[in-house]
């Protein structure tokens, strides 16, 4: 397995810088494989999603599209991926909160009974609302 960074997903995915797009496309087309995947930590995935907004202005579909792109890429393994694929059923196009919709399914992945929070928002994507 070969982990993947925030700048070779952003790059692969925005294909922005030519020499570092054509790397890092054929990492993941070429280098990589089912028998011998690239690993997305949930810490790289949710980074990417910030920069794609933050630094490339891509829109809340655009991003959730990019991610269900990404999980169907049979040469990437993302981390928790079946809680990634739950929060994006979860969100169902609602926004930018796919942050909580993940903590959330993480959490029951991990046996929690509820997630816990001040956030109004928040309990809209199945957290309890502490009041």
């Amino acid at each position: 397995m070969i982990g993947i960074d925030t700048n070779v997903l952003v790059r692969y995915l925005v294909q922005d810088e030519p020499v570092q797009a054509r790397l890092a496309t054929r990492l993941i087309q070429d280098q990589l494989s089912e028998r011998q995947p690239g690993f997305i930590s949930i810490a790289v995935l949710l980074e990417t999603l910030w920069v794609l907004r933050s630094r490339y202005r891509v829109t809340a579909s655009e991003r959730l599209n990019l991610l269900r792109m990404l999980l169907d890429v049979r040469q990437l393994q993302v981390e928790h991926r079946t809680a990634v694929a739950r929060a994006l059923m979860r969100i169902d196009g609602r926004g930018d909160r796919f942050n909580d919709a993940l903590v959330v399914e993480i959490a029951r992945e991990a046996g929690c009974s509820q997630v816990a929070s001040f956030d109004q928002g928040a309990s809209r994507y199945g957290m309890t609302l502490l009041k």
